[in-house]
């Protein structure tokens, strides 16, 4: 089963043809696609297109980059989509210290609301984290007891001892095309990672996989990273997309069972 289990249909890249990607999910192979927000706008628009596609889910939440613009009144449209049906985590939400586009007091202030919003809703999360992995780290450990939902950590690209300590809080590894990357240095944490861990992405349309790097990303390329994943464990790639689709659903609970 093959899943991307992180993109952005709703990005401004791909305002002219979101519906033809959309459309076209099933003929590329594709079971279900998770489509990710970064504020209330693009909060809407995910679960607009989630809500019209039987392949598509939404994640709805505040992104590190935006955290200066939450307010709290946002909290009660997080809590009344999340009992959506198409509306299956809290995400993306987390740090960024490497644009710094947020102060990064209000970063992690925005992060823990959002964390007992998740909490509350009883839905998993979806985390983004750069350069901010001590600060991360330190939030997630002292709240632990809000990850009931658990969830994943998407576009990992560090270490095995922090992937150790992400998993040991229940969460899962997001791993996306920079696996297929000539300058990827993380063969070794690919290798590492137990495969009932993974959750494949493309984080569309950003990083896009060899060979297509320098254009536009769409949820297909799913299926490159899924054999660059199999390449470096040396397995079959239909071993990955069919653990990592498993992965998706034991993830994303209120996915199971959808048609």
């Amino acid at each position: 089963m093959l899943i991307d289990s992180h993109c952005h249909l709703n990005d401004p890249k791909f305002d002219e043809d979101y519906n033809t990607v959309a459309g076209s999910l099933k003929e590329n192979g594709l079971r279900f696609i998770i489509c990710n927000s970064e504020d209330i706008k693009t909060s809407e628009k995910a679960i607009e297109i989630a809500s019209a596609y039987n392949e598509i889910f939404a994640a709805i939440g505040f992104h590190p980059h935006n955290a200066k613009d939450f307010k709290d009144e946002y909290a009660e449209f997080f809590k009344t989509n999340s009992k959506n049906p198409k509306v299956v985590a809290i995400g993306e939400i987390g740090l960024d210290y490497y644009y710094d586009l947020s102060p990064r007091d209000i970063q992690k202030e925005v992060l823990k609301k959002q964390l007992k919003i998740a909490h509350e809703a009883e839905l998993p999360v979806i985390f983004h984290l750069r350069d901010a992995k001590e600060d991360f780290l330190k939030i997630l450990e002292e709240n632990r007891h809000l990850l009931t939902n658990g969830g994943v950590v998407h576009s990992f690209s560090d270490d095995i001892e922090t992937a150790k300590r992400i998993m040991a809080l229940g969460l899962f590894i997001g791993i996306n095309g920079t696996v297929t990357f000539k300058n990827f240095k993380r063969d070794d944490v690919i290798a590492a990672l137990p495969l009932d861990r993974i959750l494949l992405e493309t984080d569309s349309p950003y990083l896009s996989p060899e060979p297509y790097r320098g254009h536009r990303n769409e949820p297909k390329n799913v299926r490159l990273v899924a054999e660059a994943i199999a390449r470096i464990k040396n397995i079959a790639a239909c071993e990955v997309i069919e653990q990592t689709g498993k992965n998706v659903l034991a993830v994303f609970f209120k996915m199971k069972g959808a048609k």
